[in-house]
């Protein structure tokens, strides 16, 4: 038996609106990688540098209204490094470990598009962009 071609003319248009709908933030927080399980005692004071790219993510669900469909966003909580954002242990007695906390700003867009033909505006499809909206890092005492 033949396979059929399952192919449809997708429309051209000649300009697009992308219109805000709707907007939620996503926040993760938990250790930054590349650091011992234990933490890290500075007996001569001192701290972290805290790279924010990199190290584990972790997976954030936001819903809007429509779709019910839950959208998914990967944060990533940094490394301990040799460079980056410096954050100060409060002691030299204690163990500590380097904790992050990262949020982002998750806008939902309606895209509608303009027929070539001069048409009405039509409604294609929803995005999601993402974007860094805040973060820290501090240390934890174990």
């Amino acid at each position: 038996m033949a396979k059929k071609s399952m192919t449809r003319e997708v429309p051209e248009y000649s300009s697009y609106d992308f219109v805000p709908i709707a907007t939620k933030y996503a926040t993760a927080s938990g250790y930054a990688g590349n650091q011992p399980s234990y933490g890290t005692r500075f007996p001569t004071g001192g701290g972290f540098y805290w790279s924010n790219g990199g190290g584990p993510t972790v997976s954030v669900s936001v819903s809007f209204s429509v779709p019910s469909t839950p959208i998914s966003v990967g944060i990533s909580l940094g490394n301990s490094s040799s460079s980056g954002k410096f954050v100060t242990v409060p002691n030299t007695v204690n163990y500590f470990k380097l904790k992050s906390e990262r949020t982002y700003k998750v806008v939902q867009n309606a895209v509608y598009g303009y027929p070539l033909n001069g048409g009405n505006r039509v409604f294609l499809y929803y995005i999601y962009p993402s974007s860094l909206y805040s973060e820290s890092a501090w240390a934890e005492r174990q």
